[in-house]
């Protein structure tokens, strides 16, 4: 019953974040509606690979593999949210001088693919090695959590207003991702961890979080400085 319970709320909080977080997509600013899609893109994506944990879990009645190929999704999940970092919404036009555009997605996400596939992927295939493999994967996975964490971190220092507010929560719901995620997979290390357990409940407060910071946004929609471009 945990684990049923477990797996199916965790393909439904990506839908409530997205559902909070889309209510800014419609804005006459161009990039402050994409700075929200890229977020939710990050929470769909994270969904895509919770939805194969559920199929293991409840359909198969089997544990996930410890090396399957389709962990990439979860990894995944943080490229867009980085490309929505570079977007900087609360800056007016004339305070932006970073270009941002389909060719520096492009680049985003193939150097971060480049890493996974030259760091992890030879330990799925070319010498499979379960404990290489999650190290390598994990190792990776939390730099990029980190690196999502100091960029809202350092917008919500740089910004002011409504829009520092917002960061504020869009950190907060970052944070806490990252530190589930790490307390998460230590916890699978020392096979303390299964679906439905506590360490789930700060797992999905994160997209709940996330949720309310969408919502946020949305209340101040009036108060936000909103870029002329």
């Amino acid at each position: 019953a945990l684990t049923i319970y477990g797996d199916l709320a965790q393909c439904l909080v990506p839908l409530v974040a997205n559902a909070g977080l889309l209510l800014n997509a419609g804005t006459p600013h161009w990039r402050r509606n994409l700075f929200w899609m890229l977020i939710a893109m990050s929470c769909t994506l994270w969904m895509i690979g919770q939805f194969e944990w559920t199929y293991y879990e409840i359909y198969l009645h089997r544990q996930v593999p410890d090396v399957d190929p389709l962990d990439v999704a979860f990894f995944l999940r943080g490229i867009p949210i980085m490309a929505a970092l570079t977007l900087r919404p609360h800056l007016k036009r004339g305070g932006l001088h970073l270009r941002f555009g389909y060719l520096d997605f492009t680049l985003l996400l193939s150097w971060w693919l480049f890493l996974y596939v030259f760091i992890v992927l030879p330990w799925l295939y070319a010498v499979p090695s379960p404990a290489e493999y999650n190290y390598n994967y994990i190792l990776l996975h939390n730099i990029e959590n980190l690196i999502i964490v100091f960029g809202f971190g350092y917008l919500w220092l740089r910004s002011a207003g409504a829009w520092r507010v917002v960061y504020a929560h869009l950190f907060g719901a970052s944070t806490m991702y990252m530190l589930s995620s790490l307390t998460i997979n230590v916890a699978l290390e020392f096979n303390r961890y299964y679906t439905g357990s506590l360490y789930d409940i700060p797992l999905v407060s994160s997209f709940l979080w996330f949720a309310l910071a969408g919502y946020i946004a949305y209340q101040k929609r009036d108060a936000l400085d909103a870029p002329s471009g």
